[in-house]
């Protein structure tokens, strides 16, 4: 099962202990685990997260910690669909997230890029009306267009990780 790693002011937000231990690499996802990290502005507290394998950003509004993997999962679910996953793929991973542990980071490299993706939804927010689910949809697929790996041309894109995991897109 993935593990879902939010940062010390995340965990503390939420009122939750925080783990002084990682979890075992094991998981049943393709898609595996990720770092998480709250993000407060104008129009509430969101959470943005990052995938360590593709990099794939996911952002929402902050829940309560039980309720945290549902809600992940559901954005997850949404972005992938957008990537033309097929929807056996995506039960796939929805179904894993939402079984998903909560562990200690483990991988500073992926933090800096959390810190990028919670720095461009905060520019990305104050242009629009980020409470409504498709706006905040969008903002997430903007934020998948950012390049991160640019000593991989193959995998210069999340979008581009992703579609290699987990298959064709089912459309263009």
């Amino acid at each position: 099962m993935p593990v879902l790693m939010p940062t010390v002011r995340l965990w503390k937000q939420l009122g939750a202990p925080y783990p002084l231990t990682a979890l075992s690499r094991i998981s049943d996802s393709i898609l595996g685990d990720w770092s998480l990290k709250p993000v407060d502005i104008s129009q509430g507290r969101f959470v943005t997260g990052v995938n360590a394998r593709t990099l794939m950003a996911v952002v929402f509004a902050e829940r309560p910690l039980p309720r945290l993997a549902d809600t992940l999962s559901i954005c997850v679910g949404a972005q992938l669909a957008i990537f033309g996953i097929s929807e056996d793929r995506i039960a796939s991973e929805v179904a894993a997230l939402r079984s998903a542990k909560f562990g200690k980071n483990r991988d500073r490299s992926v933090l800096g890029i959390l810190n990028e993706i919670a720095f461009q939804f905060e520019a990305a927010a104050t242009d629009c009306d980020i409470a409504n689910p498709g706006e905040l949809l969008a903002v997430q697929t903007q934020l998948n267009v950012i390049p991160h790996r640019a000593g991989s041309p193959s995998c210069l894109f999340a979008r581009d990780a992703i579609v290699g995991l987990l298959g064709s897109q089912t459309f263009h």
